[in-house]
């Protein structure tokens, strides 16, 4: 369990533009992002925090009405006091896109969530998936091999995720698998940014999708859902190079 992190000279920033509880806030907010407190962690009373940072405790529970007004936190009566919201509570109230553009530790967290859902929808496509389904999926992925740049490629890329959902015809799992892939996707073109670096991605990622779209077409289920998670395994390498940059950049 994480633990909120209190400045040794209180809130250093006090005297600047920002008001002194977005301040406060946004101490707390880092520490979420940076995966220091993670949900369910509990966070300090208001008198703590208003003793520890020297600021008065409506500054405090200003601060705490912006995080709950965001869906960072929740407060709960009794001895469960203020803690970190859950991931579903934090992604449904749309803070999680912020998480995610501080770093690779939520993304990780979001692209294990995904792996279930993707590989599971590719062996429920290869079931159900009809000739129009068929037709779609190898229109984007015809696009994307032909794509000319990182950009137009993310947006095909979170459009063959979309059809491989469609293609379950299970409306409820298209709803919920969707929505979340649109978080990850956001973050596809940094992610292709790093994989890049690697001349046999070109060819990698292509293949990888063939091989997805061909065990989909020929109805081999487990076929698909192993053809995903070797995908998926192959970006959450990505994401791993990626977290690599940021920590050297911070040295």
């Amino acid at each position: 369990m994480g633990k909120l992190e209190i400045p040794a000279d209180g809130l250093a920033e006090r005297g600047r533009s920002n008001t002194i509880s977005s301040q406060i806030a946004e101490l707390i907010r880092k520490q979420i992002r940076q995966g220091g407190l993670r949900p369910g962690d509990r966070i300090p009373s208001e008198r703590y925090l208003a003793e520890e940072l020297r600021v008065g405790r409506s500054s405090v529970r200003e601060a705490f009405h912006e995080l709950r007004t965001q869906g960072f936190i929740d407060s709960r009566k009794g001895r469960q006091g203020t803690r970190v919201a859950s991931l579903t509570k934090i992604a449904s109230s749309g803070a999680l896109s912020q998480l995610l553009e501080a770093g690779t530790d939520w993304l990780v967290d979001l692209i294990e969530l995904r792996s279930g859902l993707e590989v599971q929808a590719a062996g429920l496509a290869a079931r159900r998936r009809t000739e129009e389904d068929m037709a779609k999926l190898g229109g984007i992925v015809a696009e994307m091999d032909a794509a000319p740049d990182r950009k137009q490629a993310a947006a095909l890329d979170v459009a063959l995720h979309g059809a491989i959902a469609e293609a379950t015809h299970n409306n409820l799992y298209q709803n919920i698998s969707i929505g979340q892939a649109g978080l990850l996707h956001e973050q596809i073109p940094s992610i292709l940014g790093v994989l890049w670096t690697d001349p046999r991605t070109s060819e990698e990622i292509p293949r990888q999708h063939r091989d997805i779209l061909d065990a989909i077409e020929s109805r081999d289920e487990s076929g698909a859902r192993q053809a995903m998670a070797n995908h998926l395994e192959y970006i959450m390498r990505g994401v791993a190079g990626r977290r690599e940059q940021e920590l050297a950049a911070r040295k």
